[in-house]
């Protein structure tokens, strides 16, 4: 089921899959308004234009590849490619070489349809670049493409009835939208990639919390172990060292009287043990009703608590444990539910 593929993995590799297909949503943007642009135009331009729509459409696979390939590095999941750079470069350029000559010539006031021809190739290289750029860079970056805009603006102004009243008013405007626009498009795609860089530390350091428990664990377990065993093997061997000398020198009743000790010795660490390792088994069922649903709700799965732990017999509660750490696994691997009730 979609629903089901959208939802497997942990939070973060469903965060990060969210956020590439928002890069190609907003990659297919350009893409989409060219092609709805091409009943304006005339035959004499047609060339030109479809050299700008493929010129647009290349770029747009680019740019996302080069701003997911950014985004990769940043997360440590792939090397920095700089040939994908200088593909994206020559696309540009490609694309704006054939911007004017493939520009349907408007006569409304105030609209130029190669400013906007540009504005899509300048939102390609923010969304490209703009993942793996500091602020000062990507604001160097959208000065530089609202210059552009409005230079393109001014440049196609001069082919309407009305060249310079038109380009004195609108040159401006042209070069501040040109700035918001492009501002939030940087601004977004940063703030994307910084929210799926924090959730991956933050399940990493989930996953080595996780490893120091068990580390924690094993070593209590160990250490109680080494108590147990190190007085009792000691008390052991002293008695048995004991009770052979004394059967050596005909003293039986006291060599037997010694070994009914070590035997005695023997069951109590048996029984010192089999404590030990009932308690490192042995798991709380609130501590599993807290985690599992902390651990579905991380998952965006809703969980409904009905009743108390404190209302389960002690004798049940260690078994009602394990059935409910083992159906939330079954829960997050083999379900797509949004909703579960313990």
């Amino acid at each position: 089921m979609p629903t089901k593929a959208w939802k497997t993995g942990t939070p973060y590799a469903q965060l990060k899959r969210y956020t590439f297909w928002s890069f190609v949503a907003i990659g297919a943007l350009p893409t989409l308004f060219v092609v709805i642009f091409w009943d304006q135009v005339d035959a004499a331009q047609a060339p030109w234009y479809l050299a700008y729509a493929v010129a647009v459409t290349a770029l747009a696979v680019v740019a996302v590849r080069v701003g997911w390939n950014l985004t990769l590095n940043i997360l440590e999941e792939e090397e920095f490619r700089p040939g994908l750079i200088w593909l994206l470069v020559a696309l540009v350029i490609a694309a704006l070489v054939a911007v004017l000559p493939a520009t349907p010539v408007s006569q409304e006031p105030g609209i130029h349809a190669a400013a906007m021809f540009v504005l899509l190739v300048a939102g390609l290289v923010v969304l490209a670049l703009s993942p793996g750029l500091w602020w000062y860079w990507s604001a160097l970056l959208i000065a530089i493409c609202a210059v552009a805009v409005a230079a393109t603006w001014q440049l196609s102004a001069q082919q309407t009835p009305d060249p310079p009243a038109l380009a004195d008013a609108q040159w401006f405007p042209a070069m501040f939208s040109t700035t918001l626009m492009l501002g939030g498009l940087a601004a977004a795609m940063r703030m994307s990639v910084w929210m799926v860089d924090r959730v991956r530390e933050e399940e990493q350091a989930s996953a080595v919390r996780a490893d120091l428990a068990v580390a924690e664990e094993r070593l209590r377990f160990s250490r109680d172990l080494h108590d147990i065993f190190g007085r009792t093997l000691t008390a052991v061997a002293l008695k048995s060292d004991l009770a052979a000398e004394l059967a050596e020198a005909g003293r039986t009743t006291e060599a037997a009287t010694e070994m009914r000790e070590v035997h005695h010795l023997s069951e109590e660490a048996l029984r010192e043990v089999r404590s030990v390792v009932a308690g490192y088994r042995e798991i709380n069922l609130a501590t599993e009703l807290a985690g599992a649903r902390a651990v579905l709700q991380s998952a965006g799965v809703r969980a409904r608590l009905v009743g108390s732990a404190a209302t389960v017999p002690p004798e049940h509660a260690g078994a009602l444990a394990w059935v409910v750490r083992e159906g939330v696994t079954n829960v997050l691997r083999h379900s797509s539910a949004t909703t579960c009730t313990l």
